[in-house]
């Protein structure tokens, strides 16, 4: 889950727009960053081996967790994401997918 004000919000199901009108944008960009992420994973890793690698592998850079456990304890997508890159070794030209127009997130 992740907090938004006074409103909670649980990161969507992966592609699933928000459809609250009570926590209206908020929510929904915390959303589109969880999306994109899985975008990524997609792209860049493959489906399904990208969700296997999501779920199984310990990555030193987010505390010696699994990305699913960062994510579940609230870690930033765009964090989770560069620390699985670090952990693969996927160089920075081939962590933004198919999309050239894709704007890299810088590092926090």
């Amino acid at each position: 889950m992740v907090s938004a004000g006074a409103h909670t919000c649980r990161p969507a199901a992966r592609h699933v727009p928000a459809r609250s009108s009570i926590v209206g944008a908020t929510c929904e960009a915390v959303r589109v960053r969880y999306s994109e992420f899985w975008e990524l994973v997609e792209e860049v890793l493959g489906s399904a081996p990208g969700r296997e690698i999501v779920a199984n592998l310990v990555v030193g850079g987010l505390e010696n967790r699994t990305a699913a456990a960062a994510l579940e304890d609230g870690a930033e997508p765009r964090t989770v994401w560069h620390a699985l890159c670090d952990e693969l070794d996927i160089p920075e030209s081939e962590r933004w997918g198919a999309d050239l127009r894709r704007v890299a997130p810088p590092r926090r």
